[in-house]
């Protein structure tokens, strides 16, 4: 279960702007904001909006200070090639100071590609394309790919609901 499941609509958007803080350009962060919220005025759950907010921000942190209409493709490029996440803790001690930790880390494949798609979708709304097959030029031709065959497991592979049941009554 996410941590944005059953959260009040106060407490969805004090954690969201608290993500939506480390956005350095003030309308970057308000693009982000609109964004947002008309998914959520369309039915998406408050943990997809999560992630897709943090899909989103990495694109503009890694944007700086510059207006999100001045991207282009070379940004979008440069961002999934060298896709980093930053992982940030927040801390407090008795008196009420807050220590901030971050680290960076490679974004995986999975993750990757997701972002990819957001980041397609996101940038299609915010350039106003209507036409669903055609993405604005930054992030047309942006692959996804699916699993390997590496990465999945051969259906015959899986467990057998009677293995599972029988191994139950063994650990009872």
């Amino acid at each position: 279960m996410s941590s944005y499941s059953n959260l009040s609509d106060d407490d969805f958007w004090r954690r969201m702007d608290r993500c939506l803080a480390l956005v350095p350009h003030e309308a970057n962060r308000s693009m982000l904001r609109r964004y947002i919220k008309e998914r959520l005025a369309n039915g998406i759950k408050p943990s997809t909006l999560a992630s897709d907010a943090n899909a989103v921000r990495g694109l503009l942190l890694h944007m700086g200070a510059r207006p999100i209409e001045s991207l282009t493709r070379e940004d979008v490029m440069e961002y999934v090639t060298h896709a980093y996440s930053q992982v940030r803790w927040v801390n407090a001690d008795k008196q009420g100071k807050e220590t901030v930790t971050t680290k960076r880390v490679r974004i995986g494949n999975t993750t990757l590609c997701v972002r990819k798609i957001t980041i397609r979708d996101s940038v299609s709304w915010m350039r106003g394309t209507k036409d669903e097959d055609e993405y604005p030029p930054e992030v047309r031709g942006l692959k996804t790919s699916r699993a390997s065959e590496e990465d999945t497991i051969p259906t015959d592979e899986l467990i057998a609901r009677s293995d599972l049941l029988a191994m139950i009554q063994a650990h009872r």
